[in-house]
């Protein structure tokens, strides 16, 4: 999914922080 290739090149360039904010950005999406 065009997600994980999102995720894979976030951790390659920001490294776990970069993966955080994808994942609060995932939450924030559910919650509405």
């Amino acid at each position: 999914p065009e997600v994980d290739d999102t995720l894979k090149r976030i951790q390659e360039h920001k490294g776990v922080q970069g993966y955080l904010i994808i994942n609060n950005d995932d939450k924030n999406i559910e919650n509405n």
